[in-house]
């Protein structure tokens, strides 16, 4: 696989688009048209939050609208990264073209064509590296033919992602699934580590295993007395994005579990009406036989004094 030489860019964040060769009126930008997934893991695709590719686009900086004709909407563009500490207040700086060949690779080649004013980012694979760890990224999108920024004389804002940051593959298996399914296990909940507290007491000492189980119980148990099965320490704030997560599970209907108590109620009702019912019942045929007993005991009296 061939990787591609990468033009550094001459400005940060702070003061792109200030001047230059692309100075004008006509004001343009590029924007990403969905959101990149505020996680990543080395050997996986850059994508959407929703998995899908990320897709950014050139529009009218006033009315956000894709221009109707003309060179900028085949204008190639490139892709970079900014970096910044994760606790970090100062502005993002540039990721070096050098470190940037070492963190991503490129199947395709790094320069991309709008086709009628639209991109997609494909195939750019996170690699393995120590580089990552305690740092957001943003991804960058940019027009770089000067020559057809001369011409259009036309100022055009980068495309900048939202943060995110870069986890090794083995925590992969860490990841919580949202939304849910019922299948999916506990400790998927938002707030429940993998063989943490909260995990071993839901499964080991309630034998809440999944998601579908921990729905179940919250319905037939009600929040608060579910709550404190998991301690004092569990919070109200924790609690509420635990049992928020939960009911994002696929296919969850609250009136489920509510027709489930209730045809569980009359059942219990039932086999209760019909103890009732069973020990009136005894209680009736042991005092016919003991009626009869006693009437036979006083026949057999009676003859046996008249004899």
């Amino acid at each position: 696989m061939r990787l591609h030489t990468i033009k550094l860019l001459p400005q940060t964040l702070s003061n792109q688009h200030e001047g230059g060769p692309g100075s004008g009126t006509w004001k343009l930008r590029l924007r990403f048209c969905n959101k990149i997934a505020n996680v990543m893991y080395h050997k996986d695709k850059i994508k959407a939050i929703d998995e899908e590719p990320l897709k950014f686009e050139i529009c009218d900086a006033y009315h956000n609208t894709i221009i109707p004709t003309g060179l900028l909407l085949s204008a190639p563009v490139q892709f970079f990264l900014f970096q910044q500490q994760n606790d970090s207040k100062t502005l993002p700086t540039l990721v070096s073209a050098d470190k940037l060949i070492e963190l991503m690779s490129f199947n395709v080649l790094q320069q991309h064509r709008l086709e009628n004013g639209i991109g997609y980012v494909k195939d750019l694979i996170v690699n393995p590296h120590s580089y990552w760890i305690s740092k957001k990224f943003f991804l960058v999108v940019k027009v770089v033919d000067e020559q057809i920024l001369m011409k259009t004389g036309a100022t055009i804002e980068d495309a900048i992602s939202e943060p995110f940051t870069v986890k090794t593959k083995r925590m992969k298996g860490l990841k919580k699934h949202n939304p849910p399914t019922k299948e999916s296990e506990v400790w998927w909940l938002v707030g429940i580590s993998k063989r943490g507290v909260y995990h071993r007491i839901l499964s080991e000492d309630q034998g809440i295993t999944n998601v579908g189980d921990f729905l179940r119980r919250y319905h037939e148990m009600g929040s608060q007395a579910l709550k404190k099965i998991l301690g004092e320490k569990m919070s109200i704030e924790l609690w509420k994005k635990i049992v928020e997560h939960a009911k994002q599970c696929v296919g969850y209907d609250p009136t489920h579990y509510r027709q489930i108590l209730q045809a569980n109620d009359c059942h219990a009702d039932s086999n209760h009406n019909s103890e009732v019912h069973n020990s009136q019942n005894q209680s009736v045929e042991e005092k016919k036989y003991g009626d009869s007993c006693f009437e036979e005991w006083s026949a057999e009296k009676v003859l046996a004094i008249l004899l």
